[in-house]
């Protein structure tokens, strides 16, 4: 099993980044638990939430906002992962 991380974003702020991480057997399932995520941090708020997953490198696999997945390329997201 491969372990992923996370990273959730409230509006444009990192609300929390994941240190210890969660391992899953594939990808998809980690891109299912963070919409899950995503999904119940969005359900009471205004403002968006969102969930990056990082690969077991911290490389930015991809976002998830409620109901949707996008895979990331954006250097801000890539940049903050790697930094850390």
């Amino acid at each position: 099993m491969t372990r992923y991380y996370f990273a959730i974003h409230h509006s444009t702020i990192v609300a929390f980044t994941d240190e210890e991480g969660e391992e899953f057997e594939t990808q998809e399932k980690a891109i299912a638990h963070a919409l899950i995520v995503a999904n119940e941090l969005s359900r009471n708020n205004l403002a968006p939430v969102t969930v990056v997953v990082l690969g077991n490198d911290r490389t930015v696999l991809g976002h998830v906002s409620a109901n949707k997945f996008e895979p990331t390329t954006f250097p801000d997201l890539q940049n903050h992962a790697l930094s850390r």
